[in-house]
């Protein structure tokens, strides 16, 4: 019951016609005053269960009606909570918000990420890996504190260690399980 819509917008909104309205459009607003309610300590020890809700299960993200889960979240209330200096400095550069200056995050091939292959306790490339981290362990910090003189000794003794490790049992693991994801995860 607590994961339903109705609970979730009850705890994280309040209720509505006290705590929030719904405008014409069917977008969740506060009044200025209902603003500085939720922000008053006071305010909220007496009508909000936020020790409840911190630790409680919750969703995130929007609500099947496209309301923001939370009123932080959603567009409208955040731009009401900018400060004038804030909605200056985004307006001067044609933004919403300050995460508007980021990049839009590039999209994860099907192999992405190669870091979570299960290696096989035990296998040839599980040895290899583990020796490899052993040996990154022992010699990076030796070569990141080594002088000048030091570190191509330091380096060079590092790169001969590796070379003694079966790196390709390593890598041919590897190569095996993003082929099979390319194989049985991309849409074909």
């Amino acid at each position: 019951k607590l994961m339903e819509e109705d609970w979730q917008k009850t705890l994280t909104w309040g209720i509505q016609d006290e705590d929030y309205y719904v405008n014409d459009e069917g977008r969740f607003m506060k009044t200025q005053e209902q603003r500085d309610n939720a922000a008053d300590a006071a305010w909220k020890l007496a009508n909000k269960a936020d020790a409840f809700y911190g630790t409680a299960p919750k969703v995130e993200g929007y609500f099947s009606d496209g309301n923001a889960t939370s009123a932080s979240n959603q567009p409208e209330e955040y731009q009401a909570s900018l400060k004038p200096f804030d909605k200056e400095v985004l307006g001067a550069y044609g933004f919403n918000s300050y995460v508007d200056f980021f990049s839009a995050p590039p999209e994860n091939p099907v192999t992405y990420p190669a870091w979570s292959v299960d290696l096989v306790e035990g296998s040839p490339a599980k040895i290899a890996n583990t020796k490899l981290n052993e040996l990154s362990t022992k010699y990076l910090p030796k070569a990141i504190l080594s002088g000048t003189s030091e570190f191509d000794n330091v380096w060079n003794e590092y790169v001969s260690d590796i070379k003694k490790l079966d790196i390709k049992t390593y890598e041919d693991r590897i190569n095996e399980v993003l082929k099979w994801r390319i194989d049985n995860w991309s849409v074909k």
